[in-house]
């Protein structure tokens, strides 16, 4: 068996890491090789590229980088005509992806999309157009996704999402509503990539400073990724830890900053309180309005429940005093903070049982 994955960035490292270790244990010799990261490759993976090099986001950032990334797709389709794979897995990064697409249905090769676009907030016209012409099986991981796409794309399932299984979520105490003037932990989640580090993390900072003066006994813990520490030299002082293990932030957390992606639905599931925040290039933003009308919801906990649950702070929202301030209401507020903690007890039983490595390995096995 030889089957090539083109995972992007850390997230769809992290959340194909199981799928790749599911296929080891039943097929010990497949050959699994293309893009993806540590992650993946801990578990059995050989990836063809230098995986850090993936990891931008926004518009600006990748037309910066077009040259790498226009070689690198032609550095992988070469792949897929040399070595004829029994199947194509591609894993959300849809800018790359797409071509790959194109390119293995005119190779006959079968094509799983693993993490199906977000066409319930944008070009939802567009990649219905995209997939009816260049067929692929998509892999859903949240459980409202798949009535998005049907009934035009037939070919498509839910498998559970990989969050439930890449984590050990015994591991993390049932959470409990906050007294503000005793001693709790603020957590400080800037992001995966670099660049998000860079210009969220100073802001986080300031915000945390704030909270500082009006709750003296609050703890900072820094969620750090395997970055330069001048990243993160904004953050340090007296009394704020560093933990590079992320669930050792979850245990620890009481409530948390949190860039929007991954972590924002890693925070509800561990029921931990937090505020979701982004802010992108003035380009990718001024492109992101032109294209959504309405505001959409951002952080992955809202977008399970389809409700803010969790206050979310966008591009010129995102002010050190309506952070402060949406903290201040919750933390002082019993109620709300139970009716929170209630909310999110319920996001696990949302995402159902469904173990998404074997679901999505049973997916590939039907392809081939």
């Amino acid at each position: 068996m030889k089957i090539l994955f083109s995972a992007g960035d850390v997230s769809g490292d992290n959340n194909t890491a199981g799928i790749i270790a599911e296929l080891k244990r039943k097929y010990p010799s497949a050959q699994l090789s293309g893009l993806g990261g540590s992650a993946m490759q801990a578990a059995g993976f050989k990836s063809d590229f230098e995986f850090s090099k993936f990891n931008k986001m926004g518009y600006w950032e990748v037309i910066k980088n077009l040259p790498f990334f226009l070689a690198a797709q032609k550095k992988f389709i070469q792949k897929m005509r040399d070595e004829k794979p029994n199947a194509l897995v591609c894993v959300d990064f849809s800018g790359f992806n797409k071509k790959l697409v194109v390119e293995a249905n005119k190779l006959g090769i079968p094509v799983l999309w693993f993490i199906a676009p977000m066409i319930w907030v944008w070009k939802k016209e567009k990649y219905l157009r995209f997939f009816e012409k260049y067929p692929a099986h998509i892999a859903c991981i949240f459980p409202f996704e798949p009535k998005h796409w049907s009934p035009r794309v037939k070919t498509v399932s839910f498998v559970g999402n990989p969050l439930l299984e890449n984590l050990d979520w015994s591991a993390i105490g049932e959470k409990k509503a906050i007294n503000p003037q005793a001693e709790f932990t603020l957590a400080l989640i800037a992001g995966s990539r670099e660049q998000e580090v860079r210009k969220m993390l100073p802001f986080m900072t300031e915000c945390a400073k704030n909270l500082k003066e009006l709750y003296p006994k609050i703890k900072i813990i820094v969620s750090k990724a395997p970055f330069s520490q001048d990243l993160y030299e904004c953050a340090e002082g007296e009394n704020i830890e560093f933990e590079t293990d992320f669930l050792k932030v979850l245990q620890k957390a009481d409530f948390a900053l949190a860039t929007s992606g991954t972590a924002s639905l890693q925070l509800g599931l561990a029921g931990v309180g937090h505020i979701v925040l982004y802010k992108t290039s003035p380009l990718t933003f001024a492109i992101f309005k032109a294209i959504i009308k309405k505001k959409p919801l951002i952080g992955l906990t809202n977008i399970v429940v389809e409700k803010e649950i969790m206050p979310e702070f966008l591009q010129s929202d995102m002010a050190v005093e309506n952070v402060v301030g949406a903290v201040q209401k919750i933390l002082e507020n019993p109620a709300e903070q139970e009716k929170i903690i209630a909310q999110l007890r319920e996001l696990r039983g949302m995402l159902g049982d469904k173990k998404t490595s074997v679901e999505v390995v049973n997916l590939i096995e039907s392809l081939i």
